[in-house]
């Protein structure tokens, strides 16, 4: 199956497969190719929400890679599970559903619109 996904209003290739993802030669869960803004997610013994938490670990390769372009660190891979974890669990938990709804609604750009020449609690405009 595949679906879309946008970073910074380019598209990306999301594949989910149940066959092993080969990342230089080695077998994984996820796998990012950022000049062909593709990505593969492997379902391959693993539960659904290991291929959320693999989806959501590659789509931040995607976003990294979208916002720097290839000159990153060699270190990425540790960055990007450092921050998948607990970016991953952010999603998952209930108690957030709605601030993500209000976020995808458009509801904070009418509040903003709403306070444009206001001044901000520390003193300075918009």
């Amino acid at each position: 199956m595949v679906e879309e996904a946008y970073i910074c209003g380019l598209s990306w290739a999301i594949k989910l497969t149940e066959d092993a993802v080969a990342v230089n030669d080695r077998l994984c869960h996820g796998a990012c190719d950022k000049p062909k803004r593709e990505i593969d997610v492997s379902s391959m013994g693993a539960c659904e929400d290991h291929v959320r938490s693999t989806l959501m670990h590659e789509l931040l390769h995607a976003a990294v890679y979208a916002g720097v372009g290839p000159a990153w660190p060699e270190d990425e891979e540790v960055l990007i599970t450092g921050i998948e974890t607990p970016w991953y669990s952010m999603f998952r938990d209930p108690r957030n559903l709605a601030l993500f709804q209000k976020f995808t609604e458009g509801v904070f750009e009418v509040t903003l619109a709403k306070q444009k020449g206001k001044k901000h609690a520390r003193g300075g405009k918009e």
